[in-house]
């Protein structure tokens, strides 16, 4: 079993890579205004108590936009951003493509394997 801090140190570096990997589309910084439309990697949310909203949620935002799981491509597509989903296109959306973490399970790998 690991430690609270080899988890958070092992999420952190996951992260780390992920930036490295792509920088033009991901970032750590917390401030909003510094992030522009990039995704925020929040690997310090991973503990008990912590909390983030569930896939297919809607979010208490302007335009209640739904919390939409997306694919790689997606993720790269400049259109795609946080107010792409909402209640007036999501059951067309889910319609029309597959889950893309229709098989997370099957990816998952225990952290003493890590």
């Amino acid at each position: 079993m690991r430690s609270k801090g080899q988890k958070t140190m092992l999420v952190q570096q996951l992260a780390e890579e992920l930036l490295a990997r792509c920088p033009d589309i991901a970032t750590m910084e917390h401030r909003k205004e510094k992030r522009g439309s990039k995704v925020f990697i929040d690997y310090l949310r991973n503990d008990y108590g912590m909390t983030a909203i569930a896939p297919y949620s809607l979010r208490a935002v302007e335009r209640a936009p739904v919390a939409t799981p997306i694919s790689w491509s997606e993720l790269k597509d400049k259109k795609t951003g946080p107010q792409s989903w909402g209640l007036a296109n999501i059951f067309r959306r889910l319609g029309a493509k597959k889950d893309p973490w229709q098989n997370f399970k099957r990816h998952r790998v225990s952290l003493p394997h890590a």
